[in-house]
């Protein structure tokens, strides 16, 4: 632990700049309000719909964070240069077109349709839901990666970096006592477990579908390590040195809209600390873990709120 806070506090060192660090913060903080004083995302993004124009609002409601936070740095004269390089912008076109059209894709509904019988339609539509990311993000990266860059060794921080996963699992311990404080709260058991069967009771009765569900719910920490961390972390690097971060976590920030406000504010922290971590190690795993661990446990404690009432 000791040796991830002095990387924090070298990084803030490194990276902060007022305009950039004050703007973010100012905007975060508008944003915030906004989006959870009007349910933004419940009224414009979700349900999401098979229109063509909604995922035109998806690409604007996840891109807007990042793209303010590159221009507050290229006002503060940070990152000028990577802005004269195409490959700059086809990067960050991909990694944001990739990361709206997984979150709009609306479809995996009617293949759980197609597929499962009513009884397990809503199970089914939860890992559809889940497992879709594998396909709709780590394809077209992969192509990327190989066509543009594949003589960067590692592949976004999936291979290779400097890692000691230990400290990973103190940092849970942490933030557990959090956790199960949040658990108590009703804007939490609303929005968790994420499968909910119909009753509490069928939670026994239904354990292989549960147990199922939650481990095709851990990919999509996996992959949504991999594109924030890994992609616009490491693989921003040679652009945009330690300035990678900042936009990452504005956006970040911006697909727990919708979640609980302590989750989204939370996410502001955790992005941050997790891709200081990621461009120090050149690794996700670390992110991984934390990532897995924190969801899981999430799940697990409101099983257990909703068990014992």
């Amino acid at each position: 632990m000791r040796k991830i806070a002095r990387q924090i506090q070298d990084f803030w060192k490194e990276d902060f700049h007022w305009l950039t660090y004050g703007g973010t913060a100012l905007f975060l903080i508008v944003a915030l309000v906004i989006n959870y004083s009007l349910g933004v995302p419940h009224r414009w993004l979700y349900p999401v719909v098979p229109e063509f124009g909604q995922l035109l609002l998806f690409l604007a409601f996840f891109s807007l964070p990042y793209l303010f936070v590159l221009a507050l740095q290229a006002a503060s004269g940070q990152v000028k240069d990577a802005f004269r390089d195409p490959k700059f912008w086809i990067a960050v076109a991909l990694a944001l077109v990739v990361i709206a059209f997984t979150a709009w894709f609306p479809w995996h509904t009617q293949l759980a349709k197609d597929i499962f019988p009513a009884n397990h339609f809503k199970w089914g539509n939860k890992i559809f839901w889940s497992l879709k990311r594998l396909p709709l993000t780590v394809i077209p990266v992969l192509l990327y990666w190989w066509w543009m860059e594949r003589d960067k060794a590692g592949c976004y921080g999936l291979r290779g970096g400097n890692l000691d996963i230990r400290p990973y699992f103190l940092m849970m311990l942490i933030v557990f006592p959090l956790l199960l404080a949040a658990s108590f709260l009703p804007s939490f058991l609303q929005a968790y477990p994420f499968y909910k069967p119909s009753s509490p009771e069928s939670a026994f009765t239904n354990f292989w579908k549960i147990g199922i569900f939650e481990i095709s719910y851990g990919f999509t920490f996996v992959v949504v390590e991999w594109m924030f961390r890994g992609v616009l972390v490491i693989g921003m690097v040679r652009w945009l040195g330690s300035k990678a971060v900042l936009p990452m976590v504005a956006m970040y920030c911006s697909i727990h809209f919708g979640k609980p406000l302590g989750e989204a504010i939370g996410s502001i922290f955790g992005g941050y600390i997790l891709g200081i971590v990621a461009l120090r190690s050149k690794s996700i795993w670390g992110g991984v873990v934390v990532h897995l661990g924190v969801a899981w446990l999430m799940e697990i404690l409101a099983w257990g709120q909703r068990l014992a009432n």
